[in-house]
């Protein structure tokens, strides 16, 4: 048998962690722009929402400009 032999059940099983692991970090992403928006309707400055939600001000300001572009 060789130390190369191709394994299907172990591709398979690293292809489901990766993607769950993807899938994860998507929700949370999703969550903290969400909440981002929700800090900046109750007024707080971008800078107060990047490092409440931990992400740069560069993100904070794409998500805002983003909801207000759907508002249009």
């Amino acid at each position: 048998m060789s130390i190369f032999e191709y394994n299907e059940e172990e591709e398979k099983r690293k292809l489901r962690k990766a993607e769950y692991e993807a899938g994860m970090a998507e929700g949370v992403m999703k969550t903290k722009k969400e909440t981002a928006i929700s800090l900046a309707e109750m007024g707080l400055s971008v800078q107060q929402i990047a490092q409440g939600v931990k992400v740069e001000e560069k993100t904070v300001r794409e998500w805002l400009n983003e909801k207000t572009d759907v508002k249009k």
